[in-house]
């Protein structure tokens, strides 16, 4: 009887112990990322032939103090290829809420934003020029983008800096040629990993 209540004692020690624990862990206020991408230029589900490469470069504020349910922003860099049309590189900021669960998980339903993207036209294009239509290509357009999408994370390792991050958005751009392509829509998926860092004030509790 006496070591069944040594026993116990001892496995509640522990319980409140990590208890404590998560309730007073800090918890980072950024997270970068870096993340490979596919950019299909159609809405709806990305296809991937032919492969249009891209290269994003993400970090991601927290603005509340709640570990399960974020406030987020987003500051993207992103570049990419799309062959015979553009060469694009995007320059925007993202708006989510993370439904973080099980310590290692989160969930974005729905980020939206919009920003900037410079392209540089990979097409052939013809402008009037002394009464005549001469052949243009590498044109330099600025452009603007709006951005929605969802987002899944996963943390290996509890309370650990690494991450692996899977994104889908859905991008509005424009313009690509005034007369007849005022605007392009990009379906792209995206692939990564990344850290996070910079602590903020502890935690009082994880739910």
């Amino acid at each position: 009887m006496k070591k069944l209540l040594i026993m116990i004692l001892f496995l509640l020690s522990v319980w409140t112990m990590s208890r404590l624990e998560a309730q007073t862990k800090e918890l980072p206020r950024w997270r970068a990322s870096l993340m490979l991408g596919q950019y299909s230029a159609k809405i709806g589900a990305p296809v991937f032939v032919p492969f249009r490469p891209g290269l994003q470069g993400n970090m991601a504020y927290q603005w509340n103090k709640n570990p399960r349910h974020q406030l987020r922003e987003s500051f993207i860099l992103t570049g990419f290829h799309h062959q015979y049309l553009q060469t694009a590189f995007q320059l925007y900021t993202e708006f989510q809420y993370e439904w973080h669960f099980l310590d290692k998980f989160w969930l974005t339903p729905l980020a939206l934003g919009g920003g900037y993207v410079a392209s540089i036209s990979d097409m052939e294009t013809f402008v009037w020029v002394n009464n005549q239509y001469v052949s243009q290509k590498g044109l330099f357009r600025n452009n603007f983008l709006v951005s929605l999408g969802t987002s899944f994370g996963y943390q290996p390792i509890k309370y650990a800096p690494f991450h692996l991050t899977a994104a889908y958005r859905l991008q509005i751009q424009g313009i690509i040629v005034r007369s007849t392509v005022p605007m392009i829509a990009y379906s792209s998926l995206q692939l990564g990993a990344g850290f996070s860092f910079g602590g903020r004030n502890k935690t009082v509790s994880r739910n």
